[in-house]
C-alpha cells in the first residue's frame, strides 16, 4: 500500500471521528445517566479503525493502544478523543517518514495486477470472475473458493490474499434480513470492505450494491456501482472504467 493511500484512508476515518463528535450525546458507559443515545455511528467507526489497525503489522503499536483503550470512567466523548489522537499521531509518523510505506516494502509475493473478488452466498459474483477473465483477460483474479483454505483460519486466508491483491471487487447483495423488514448484505462482506479499504485505499476497491441492500452510514459518500436484480451485468462498463483508472488494466 502506498503512502497517499494510508493517508487518505486515516483522514477518512478522522473526518468520521469529528462527524462522531459533532453528531452525539454522550453519556458514560459504567454509570449510565440521561437519555438513551443510538450508538450505531459511534460503534461502526470503532470497527472501522481496528479492521484499518489490523490491516498491515506495521500498525500493531497503535493497533495495541487501541485495544488497550477501556471505557473505565470515561465517556464515549473522551474515548473517541483519545482515538482521534492515536489516529493523528499515526497520520504524523507515516507523514513524517517514520513508518515507511513503499514499493521496496511489498512482500514477495506481490503478484501484478491480481484483483480480488468478495461476496456472500449469491453466486452472482461467478459472473464478475468470468468478466475479468474472458472479457478483460485478467489471469489473476483470487476468491476464497478458488483454493482450499482447510485447517487455516480466516484471517490468515485474508492476510495472504492481501498480499496478492492490488486491486479489491467486493459483491453486495441483499441476504440477511433485518428487523425493520429491510434486507442487508452479509457481514463478512461488509468485513471484507472496510479490510481491503484500509489495506489498498478507498479508490482500488470498488462495491457492486445490489438495488435495494442497506447501506452502512460509512459508504456513503463512498462510490460504489449499483445494480438491479440479478442483472450484476449492468456494473460491469462503470467496473471496467475504474480497473482502467487504477492502472489495472490497460
Amino acid at each position: 500500500m502506498k503512502k497517499e493511500q494510508i493517508i487518505n484512508s486515516i483522514n477518512l476515518l478522522l473526518e468520521k471521528g469529528e462527524e462522531v463528535l459533532k453528531t452525539k450525546k454522550y453519556h458514560n458507559l459504567e454509570f449510565f445517566s440521561g437519555d438513551y443515545v443510538d450508538d450505531d455511528l459511534y460503534n461502526e467507526w470503532k470497527c472501522q479503525i481496528k479492521i484499518f489497525l489490523s490491516s498491515d503489522e506495521k500498525f500493531s503499536t497503535t493497533k495495541e493502544q487501541f485495544d488497550n483503550t477501556h471505557n473505565g470512567m470515561l465517556t464515549n466523548y473522551e474515548i473517541s478523543k483519545k482515538y482521534i489522537s492515536m489516529l493523528k499521531g499515526l497520520y504524523n509518523s507515516i507523514e513524517n517518514n517514520i513508518i515507511l510505506f513503499d514499493k521496496e516494502n511489498l512482500p514477495n509475493n506481490q503478484i501484478d495486477n491480481c484483483v480480488f473478488v468478495g461476496h456472500g452466498h449469491s453466486n452472482l459474483w461467478n459472473e464478475v470472475v468470468r468478466f475479468l477473465r474472458d472479457d478483460l483477460e485478467l489471469e489473476n483474479v483470487n476468491y476464497f473458493e478458488r483454493d482450499s483454505h482447510v485447517g487455516r483460519s480466516i484471517a490468515d486466508a485474508l492476510r495472504n490474499f492481501q498480499n496478492e491483491t492490488n486491486f479489491a471487487i467486493i459483491v453486495m447483495t441483499a441476504e440477511d434480513e433485518t428487523a425493520q423488514n429491510t434486507k442487508r448484505t452479509r457481514q463478512n462482506v461488509i468485513h471484507e470492505i472496510g479490510f481491503f479499504q484500509g489495506k489498498l485505499g478507498f479508490e482500488k476497491v470498488a462495491i457492486l450494491k445490489q438495488n435495494g441492500v442497506e447501506s452502512f452510514s460509512n459508504i456513503d459518500g463512498i462510490q460504489y456501482i449499483e445494480f438491479n436484480g440479478n442483472n450484476i451485468n449492468q456494473t460491469f462498463y462503470e467496473l471496467h472504467k475504474m480497473l482502467k483508472r487504477e492502472n489495472v488494466i490497460s
